[in-house]
């Protein structure tokens, strides 16, 4: 393939994969407004869960399918999803409606995700896919600073059906590009095909997800909770059968390579990191500190210009020498160092805003070679028939590891404020005699220490989340120093 043809192949999958990772930003922005003409505050969760539960059900599947009928007619097939489900969500009238057409949206999606990075391998060898995955990582980083502007944005001028009819043409062009420039390889046949265990894990990666995301808003052990989980254990003893009896599994279950092993454990907490550092952020600086979202989100950009230097530096790095080991150790640390920055920031009487800036741009630095060093090094170590699959499950594992993550943060986020709140009122209550204290700071007269109250119990949930974060960058660093470093190849 020609330079110039690689570049805007690399572009139109770019701008693919900046679609994808940005729609969940955008979706949250604009829920306020899309919940006022239809649904109520009970229709957010089914409007936000159905693009997840999709996208992480069909990532790794897209990933098998790729290895064996080629990349470019499963990332067609990708694309033509997402684009016909950014085509629908403006003409739904109900959350029902909206929700099924980002299910669509999300089957494409979750196959961007993967193909992005398995394509990247196709068009580069090991020493020089450090430079293009961390290029799209840079993505990644992008995605999470510009949804709440964008969102922001179109719905400060235009009505909220525009976050979806904006995606259209950049989604045209992606096809287009892909369709005329990336060669399609020769389909690898094969005896049989093993649908039982797509089946399975359709199943299990849904009502984990679902699990999880209800776990999170009401008590653990409801009928439909435990009904979730009785399908989840269900799916996955029969998905493990079929794996260990089939002639063409979907997963090799006798990986035997530890570098494998220990980069997807790793990237399972890299997940957590990923995904709940903008969130819980951007809740402490809007409610703890009243932050406008458009505000609040400037913040981010650190993060970002973080993972976007660290990604660029170890992807020239690593070109040259083709050791990597080092990169993920060192990210780890950073993530660490990271994290204690915010708690200081957090729990000091009068915070500097630099330091938070500070702060986030180290854990960008920690942050970026997780996934470009990282993936990389998993593609090197995989046989060259199985990257597909070993990408689409690095994907999936990351993926996994947000979702579990912000649920479990959440719920140490929420008990922290509960029980501090409770000691902190009784304590108020003691004081005042009969006066009534409510959480709410306009619900009485008490309008300074109610403020108080929200404001340091909002410290102490925020605090106790990034401690959390800092023991699983402990672990993630353990995790990398286990690897053995195998050089790069420069085929």
């Amino acid at each position: 393939m020609k330079e110039q043809d690689r570049r805007v192949l690399l572009l139109a999958i770019g701008v693919c994969l900046f679609l994808a990772a940005v729609d969940q930003t955008i979706i949250s922005t604009a829920l306020p407004s899309i919940l006022d003409q239809m649904g109520t505050i009970k229709d957010i969760s089914l409007i936000m869960n159905s693009y997840l539960v999709a996208s992480v059900t069909f990532g790794p599947i897209y990933g098998k399918l790729s290895d064996v009928f080629g990349r470019k007619n499963i990332l067609i097939f990708a694309i033509f999803f997402f684009l016909l489900g950014t085509i629908l969500a403006p003409f739904g009238n109900s959350p029902i409606e909206l929700a099924g057409a980002r299910f669509i949206q999300g089957i494409g999606g979750g196959g961007l995700f993967v193909l992005a990075f398995t394509i990247a391998s196709d068009l580069a060898a090991p020493r020089n896919r450090g430079k293009i995955q961390g290029l799209f990582a840079s993505v990644f980083g992008l995605a999470s600073i510009s949804g709440p502007l964008v969102g922001g944005f179109i719905l400060e001028y235009f009505d909220w059906r525009w976050i979806f009819l904006f995606k259209i043409p950049f989604s045209i062009f992606s096809l287009l590009i892909v369709f005329i420039f990336l060669k399609q390889e020769n389909s690898r046949k094969i005896e049989t095909f093993n649908y039982l265990s797509i089946s399975c894990l359709a199943v299990f990666l849904s009502s984990l997800v679902l699990l999880f995301s209800l776990s999170s808003e009401s008590s653990l052990f409801t009928i439909k909770n435990n009904a979730l989980a009785f399908i989840n254990l269900f799916a996955i003893v029969v998905l493990f059968l079929s794996e260990k009896t089939s002639s063409n599994p979907l997963f090799n279950l006798k990986v035997r390579d530890n570098n494998i092993k220990f980069y997807l454990i790793s990237s399972f907490f890299s997940g957590i990191v990923l995904l709940s550092i903008s969130a819980f952020i951007q809740i402490y600086l809007q409610v703890a500190l009243n932050y406008k979202p458009l505000y609040s989100g400037c913040f981010l950009i650190s993060l970002t210009l973080g993972i976007i230097c660290s990604t660029t530096v170890t992807g020239k790095l690593i070109a040259v020498s083709g050791r990597y080991k080092i990169f993920p150790l060192l990210g780890g640390g950073g993530l660490f160092l990271g994290c204690l920055l915010v708690v200081i920031f957090i729990r000091i009487e009068s915070p500097h805003f630099t330091l938070l800036i500070f702060a986030l741009f180290i854990l960008g630095l920690g942050l970026g070679p997780q996934l470009s060093v990282v993936t990389a090094a998993i593609q090197n170590s995989a046989p060259k028939d199985k990257i597909g699959l070993i990408t689409g499950t690095l994907t999936t594992t990351r993926q996994l590891g947000g979702i579990m993550g912000l649920c479990v943060l959440n719920l140490i986020f929420s008990q922290s404020l509960k029980y501090f709140s409770q000691d902190r009122t009784n304590f108020l209550i003691a004081q005042q005699g009969s006066k009534s204290i409510s959480l709410n700071p306009l619900s009485t007269p008490n309008i300074l220490e109610q403020s108080n109250l929200i404001i340091e119990s909002y410290k102490i949930g925020t605090t106790c989340v990034f401690l959390f974060m800092a023991t699983m960058a402990i672990i993630i660093c353990i995790l990398n120093f286990c690897v053995q470093e195998v050089v790069l190849r420069e085929k």
